[in-house]
């Protein structure tokens, strides 16, 4: 939501996002990594001088493709790690099974998770049978960019060292999460990761249109 209120109006990336996710009908497609670059800057809302003041935009270098060949399709589901670990054991948890031929979406937030405590949580989705029955991951670029060289060395010790999944496919750094502008995540979409061609599609639509008779 932060995206609706850039100072100087929301950036292109974002806007194109939506409209193609949230006003049209037909199927997402391709999603590209932003080239204009990232924001995390905090610029206080509540003095009106700042308003006008932009948020600088650090240079993007790209998405990672960690490991994984070939490409690979399933229904998105994930969230956000710290709220992933709230709901743990709850009526809202979602159970290892119901993981399986997902492709799982994670984020970290702006409380920016040691690097310890994301691979604790990946090694409890491993121990859960979770990380055996999805079809790859997607990670959101963390706040600041802070510990990405880190959660992605955490990713690949545990799934690829300890776990031995060496085909799952694992695209870090992505446009999506706690740093600005982003690209809008379907729940229950099919998507599609493209190792070797280094992409990575929804396949469906975000939206319906319902015929009124």
């Amino acid at each position: 939501m932060v995206g609706f209120a850039e100072n100087n109006g929301m950036h292109k990336y974002q806007i194109e996002d939506i409209n193609k996710t949230l006003f049209d009908s037909r199927k997402r497609g391709e999603i590209k990594p932003n080239i204009d670059g990232w924001i995390s800057e905090r610029i206080p809302w509540a003095n009106p001088n700042n308003q006008k003041i932009a948020r600088k935009l650090e240079k993007n270098s790209g998405w990672r493709f960690l490991q994984g060949n070939g490409k690979v399709s399933g229904k998105l589901l994930g969230g956000c790690m710290d709220i992933l670990e709230v709901i743990k054991d709850t009526a809202l948890w979602i159970e290892p099974n119901d993981w399986k031929e997902k492709i799982m979406f994670l984020e970290t937030s702006e409380t920016k998770m040691s690097p310890d405590a994301f691979c604790k949580i990946l090694r409890n989705y491993a121990a859960s049978g979770i990380l055996i029955n999805i079809r790859g991951i997607i990670l959101g670029r963390p706040y600041d960019n802070q510990f990405w060289k880190e959660y992605d060395e955490m990713l690949l010790k545990v799934i690829r060292e300890e776990e031995g999944l060496v085909e799952l496919p694992i695209i870090t750094g992505m446009d999506f999460g706690h740093t600005c502008p982003i690209f809008t995540i379907p729940y229950g979409v099919m998507a599609e990761i493209n190792v070797e061609k280094r992409t990575f599609t929804i396949l469906e639509n975000g939206v319906k249109n319902e015929d009124p008779h």
